[in-house]
């Protein structure tokens, strides 16, 4: 009997006996800390800068068939001509016609007003005109 009353004695003194663990709870903080530090930190170098470029020259510009649409406020000019919205509609139109891939140059001034820029761009939508370019220019 003495033999089990050691045994019970061993098993009682392993339950009060306070747990030898290590709580993860503060290291997975300092580890999501970290992870937070090194996101914000963390800078990509400049790539762009070297990466070379090779742009084309300005003399092989002349073979292109470029149409030039000018959006002032409150006029629109198509290759220099004061032309009307229908004017210019049944241009486009005409335009996607003979050849959908044809280059338009859409030139907007400061002063106009955005609506104008989006009914030209609606139009060309509408013809089927694939090749726009948009670009601002300085009263």
């Amino acid at each position: 009997m003495s033999s089990i009353a050691a045994l019970s004695q061993t098993a009682a003194r392993r339950r009060n006996r306070p747990t030898d663990h290590v709580s993860m709870t503060p290291m997975i903080d300092v580890v999501f800390l970290l992870l937070i530090y090194f996101v914000f930190t963390f800078s990509l170098p400049p790539i762009l800068s070297r990466i070379e470029i090779n742009r084309p020259r300005g003399e092989g510009v002349s073979g292109i068939d470029l149409s030039r649409i000018t959006v002032n406020s409150g006029e629109l000019l198509l290759n220099g001509n004061v032309v009307s919205l229908t004017q210019l509609e049944s241009y486009f139109n005409r335009m996607a016609d003979l050849d959908p891939e044809t280059s338009l140059l859409i030139e907007v001034s400061n002063g106009s007003e955005h609506g104008e820029l989006v009914e030209v761009l609606d139009l060309t939508e509408k013809a089927g005109l694939l090749n726009k370019s948009v670009i601002t220019k300085n009263d």
